[in-house]
Formats: structure tokens, sequence, C-alpha cells
């Protein structure tokens, strides 16, 4: 359903120079399946979704969704009947002078074509499946909290019915209660053969969502496993030892990394070259390929060329 190769995007400063966010991005998505993007911020994950949104459009490579590019969408109506976005912040999604009904109707209106009554009963009808009552729907957006608004956000987007479902950190600024609340509700419609893109920084919640954990890091792909059990790549690792470390567990091997970022882009060396204890001199020369473990398995770190199948 959804195909992205050789994905590039820079953004130009105004002096003239380039930040490279997106490097040679590569993976798939088939219908009905979900996965969960890990990264650090700024590692692309933002833009990658921007790019799906079809609101960043001077890139190279190419993005198939339903087997047309995104570049020759001529009816961006009917691609965002399809493809849904939920941003991180919910307030940035709600105009603060709209009563949240408008909010909630617009999308069956404008994508449906579902006539304003029906598309008001419909969403009063789905409210309780968010905890939520009619009356919230006289409400604006800064009458309500965060954990609400997102609810709402993520309710307005799934009554479209979407194949695919962007959801962009939505969990970063909500209690452990409402983070519960959406997982649930998004949960119930990927068994109706919804498609989930869900972006995070939270190895252990993207766990929690998915079986297949897709690990990003300077805008490139460093593994892509369907088994979260058997991520091997150092960056996955530093991930996992980082959330055991938080939460009080004594991780094996765990070690401060010699650098706390990697301000570097070359194309030429290991992406995390500047990070990695396990580095060697061959890294400096060889930009790793994702190296293919097992069918279900990939991963790009030298370490692993012999093991390539």
């Amino acid at each position: 359903m959804l195909q992205i190769n050789e994905l590039k995007f820079n953004y130009r400063q105004d002096d003239g120079k380039e930040i490279r966010a997106l490097r040679g991005l590569s993976f798939s998505l088939p219908e009905g399946e979900s996965a969960s993007l890990v990264g650090e911020s700024g590692c692309g994950k933002t833009t990658l979704c921007n790019i799906l949104n079809l609101t960043l459009g001077d890139y190279s490579g190419s993005v198939l969704f339903d087997g047309t590019k995104l570049k020759d969408i001529g009816n961006t109506k009917n691609y965002y009947s399809k493809v849904q976005y939920i941003f991180q912040d919910p307030k940035s999604a709600v105009s603060p002078y709209q009563k949240l009904a408008y909010f909630m109707n617009a999308p069956l209106i404008n994508l449906k074509g579902m006539h304003k009554v029906k598309a008001l009963n419909l969403v009063m009808e789905k409210l309780p499946d968010i905890g939520l009552l009619p009356d919230v729907l006289d409400k604006r957006s800064n009458e309500v909290s965060l954990g609400q608004l997102q609810r709402l956000c993520l309710l307005k987007s799934l009554l479209v019915s979407p194949k695919l479902l962007l959801c962009d950190e939505i969990t970063a600024s909500l209690d452990e209660r409402s983070i519960k609340d959406c997982l649930t509700i998004i949960n119930e419609y990927r068994k109706k053969g919804m498609s989930v893109l869900f972006i995070t920084h939270d190895i252990d919640l993207a766990k929690s969502f998915s079986k297949r954990i897709i690990v990003m890091f300077k805008g490139t792909i460093l593994e892509d496993a369907k088994d979260e059990s058997s991520l091997v790549h150092p960056y996955s690792q530093e991930l996992l030892n980082a959330s055991a470390a938080l939460k009080g567990i004594q991780a094996q091997d765990f070690a401060p990394k010699s650098a706390p970022s990697c301000p570097i882009t070359v194309d030429s060396i290991c992406p995390y070259y500047k990070r990695c204890n396990d580095k060697t001199a061959d890294c400096l020369n060889e930009f790793p390929k994702l190296f293919k473990l097992s069918g279900n398995h990939c991963v790009r770190c030298l370490k692993f060329k012999n093991a390539e199948i």
C-alpha cells in the first residue's frame, strides 16, 4: 500500500546551507499492517509525516500510495479520505475560535459528503467510545484538556475510515490514562484492516503498539525488525538500555556514549559512527547498506555484513 524508495529531503537555511533531513529512506507498509517508527528528535520522523501528508513536496526519490506517486496525486480530497494524520500537538490542529462540533464534523462533510446533521449525529454516537459526553462539542479547544483534545483529534480522523493512519508522537503531551485510551481506540480500528504508522521516540511504547519496529537515525533506517526481541543494532541497543535505565533496571553493558549527538552527515561513513562503542576503521570507509538477516529483519551495520542471507 505504502512504498517509499530512496526518499531524500533537505531543509534550506537562510544562509544557503542545507540540513539533510532524509537520506535515502526506504521501506514499505503493506495494507492492513502496522509499524512503529522509533527515533530521537531530529531524526526525520516528522519530515516523513509532512511528506506523506502532502505538505512537503520538494523531495527526491519516490513515494507511492496504492500504486500512485504522491507527486501525481491531483485529487487531494480523495487522498485525505484514505490517509489521515494526527499531530503531536493537538492544539496546532484546532482553531481556538471554532467550537469543537465544527472541527469534528468538517472531515465527514468535506471528505465523505455527509450532511451536517448526519455527521453531528455520528460524532455524538461515537463520543462515548473515547470517554466524552456530547456537551464537549459546544466547547472550544482551550476549554478542554490536552488529553481530551487529542482523543477528539483521533476520533475525527478515525470516523473518516482511513486506510492509513499517521500518528506523529501523539502521546508526547498525554498522561498515562490518555495514552492508554488513545491506543485502545486505534487498536479497535486496526482490527478492521486499517494500517498505522506509529511514530515515537519511546521504544517501549513502540514495542507495546506493534510487532514491527523500524529504527531511524539521522534520516535513514538503521534496523527494521518484525520481532522487537531480535533488535541488534548498537543504536537499537542504546535505546533499549536507556529505557531500562530510566526504569531503574540495570542494563547489561550499558555505558555513556562517547558523543552525545551526531552533527556530521557524511554519506561515506556509517551514520552512527560518532556514537558507536563498537566502531571499527571500516566504519569510516563505507556507508553500510541494510543487510538482510532474515525475511523479517534487516540491519544497517557492518558487524552483520557476513551474516547476510
